[in-house]
């Protein structure tokens, strides 16, 4: 075989097409062709894997800069009240604050999941005894006393 032909048997077998038109003669071009054709396809489909990663990737970061760009409006606003009430409901929510809206901005772009965030807002209740909102030092030792 010449090159063009080495190459095109090469192309047509890792996108496993296989036409037949070029055949291997010699046994031990078969056995190299069998360990070539195995490895050819795995490389191909982790190259088309990485192509549709980078993809993914891409609109997921596009979608985090149209994010970043959109002006807050009432909607944005609403949504982000309805998820703290969600989120911590019994409480105030006649605004939102620095933290609750990074929190809301990344379940907004699907950085995060309410379910994850449960957990630690169980956690953050259990700890805050004297039902402030907030964890304090004075929470730090009626913790304390309770443990003793």
């Amino acid at each position: 075989w010449g090159y063009f032909d080495a190459v095109y048997h090469c192309f047509v077998t890792a996108t496993t097409v296989g036409y037949g038109d070029q055949t291997i003669e010699t046994q031990d071009g078969r056995l190299w062709a069998s360990f070539h054709m195995a490895i050819s396809v795995i490389l191909l489909g982790e190259m088309i894997g990485r192509i549709d990663d980078a993809r993914s990737n891409r609109k997921a970061q596009l979608s985090k800069i149209e994010q970043l760009k959109k002006r807050l409006d009432d909607d944005l606003l609403l949504n982000m009240l309805q998820r703290m009430k969600e989120l911590r409901p019994g409480l105030d929510h006649a605004g939102v604050t620095e933290l609750e809206f990074a929190i809301c901005m990344m379940l907004e772009l699907g950085e995060l999941k309410t379910e994850q965030l449960t957990p630690f807002i169980k956690q953050f209740r259990a700890l805050d005894v004297d039902h402030s909102g907030t964890l304090n030092q004075d929470d730090i030792l009626a913790i304390k006393r309770l443990a003793d």
